[in-house]
């Protein structure tokens, strides 16, 4: 079996967020979580995150909203999350 990476996402929810396009969202999500689980991993397995609570300091484009919201899922992994 070739490791990698599914992300499901239920619900997503913007608020003052001029433009949203979900390709660049979810490659720019995709692209930073395995960039920080290639640094460093929790255990194998199969995680599940309920929800990530992201507080942007400003309107975002699509691409740094998914790094933002990557790097959240990735601190919950790891415990350090809110």
């Amino acid at each position: 079996m070739v490791p990698g990476i599914e992300i499901d996402i239920d619900a997503l929810v913007l608020r003052d967020l001029p433009t949203f396009d979900a390709e660049t969202f979810g490659a720019a999500l995709s692209g930073e979580l395995a960039r920080l689980l290639s640094t460093a991993a929790p255990g194998a397995g199969i995680w599940q995150v309920e929800v990530v609570h992201v507080e942007l300091a400003g309107a975002l484009d699509s691409a740094p909203l998914g790094v933002q919201v990557a790097q959240a899922v990735y601190a919950q992994l790891l415990g350090g999350g809110p």
